[in-house]
């Protein structure tokens, strides 16, 4: 969550982890070790519980990853938003990073993951848009093309001659 700082605003899950830096300006976050298999999961953000703070409503929204595979609900933690009724923004950004130490290029994992399209509230989103954003600096390991509505992203083979760091894959229709 952008503009946070307080550990106050964070819950995490059971042998999770948090973040509050302002390294890339000020945020909290979450994060939980999960050891990713072949197979579906569906990430899920649900309202919570409300709290009253100086006598202003916030609510607590939850991040969840569910296993498709082993009907399973995994909580990676909370985060708690200023309001009664928290409104997810038209621009949300997923991604895939190795994370953790600096490692060498011939290391990074090669694999596959593709984020389905969007469902807000049980529905699919209405009229999505996406694009890939390659930062400049990073090695061209990735690469994300749009098929059925769905953004499949491969993470290990070399790109070459990438000229765009920029990509938009899906357009909005009219």
């Amino acid at each position: 969550m952008w503009g946070e700082r307080s550990t106050d605003a964070i819950r995490r899950s059971d042998g999770g982890f948090f973040q509050s830096s302002g390294h890339e300006g000020d945020f909290v976050s979450v994060r939980r070790p999960f050891e990713w298999k072949k197979g579906k999961y569906t990430y899920r953000l649900s309202k919570m519980d409300a709290q009253e703070i100086d006598g202003k409503p916030h609510t607590w929204v939850g991040a969840f990853v569910y296993s498709h595979e082993n009907d399973e609900n995994v909580f990676v933690g909370a985060l708690r938003f200023k309001g009664e009724k928290p409104v997810l923004d038209r621009k949300v950004a997923n991604f895939v990073e190795v994370y953790g130490r600096c490692r060498p290029v011939a290391d990074i994992p090669k694999l596959t993951v593709t984020f389905g399209p969007p469902v807000v509230n049980g529905k699919a989103a209405k009229n999505p848009t996406a694009e890939a954003i390659y930062p400049k600096g990073v090695p061209d390991f990735a690469d994300t093309v749009a098929k059925d509505g769905s953004l499949v992203i491969t993470v290990g083979k070399p790109v070459e001659g990438r000229e765009k760091r920029r990509a938009t894959l899906i357009e909005a229709t009219k």
